[in-house]
């Protein structure tokens, strides 16, 4: 998860979750995650990256899950959200070919000169920058 406010400032969280737990406790713990997060930033736009098969049948199935859990609790809490695929923060970045996570992590890396940063963070701050340059909020309220 990554926050980025109007100074530039910006915060990335990771979650993760015990693998000897059951994938529904498991979404919970992740959607309680979201929820305190979303609290606490109160951003104006949540954004999600699009499911797509990377692994394994049953990581799709569970991604899945977990997408449209988060989704759910964005419609019914009127919080304005967007699913971005990954090609489209990668091409924003102008990452492409092959090794596209070492590109990323090397472009977060140097764009937040932090060589500490996970594929996780990096993605997420990415993906997070992508929908701040190129995403218009549009209120409907």
């Amino acid at each position: 998860m990554c926050y980025i406010d109007e100074k530039e400032k910006t915060i990335i969280e990771e979650f993760s979750f015990s693998t000897k737990e059951d994938y529904d406790t498991g979404i919970n713990k992740m959607l309680n995650f979201a929820v305190s997060k979303i609290a606490e930033f109160q951003p104006e736009l949540v954004t999600i990256e699009q499911v797509h098969y990377q692994m394994n049948t049953v990581t799709l199935k569970n991604l899945s899950r977990l997408q449209g859990v988060l989704i759910n609790y964005f419609i019914r809490n009127d919080i304005l959200y967007e699913v971005i695929t990954p090609s489209q923060w990668y091409g924003y970045h102008k990452i492409k070919g092959k090794d596209k996570k070492k590109q990323a992590l090397a472009l977060a890396k140097k764009l937040l000169n932090d060589d500490s940063i996970t594929h996780d963070k990096a993605d997420a701050f990415l993906m997070a920058l992508y929908a701040k340059n190129n995403i218009s909020i549009k209120y409907t309220k």
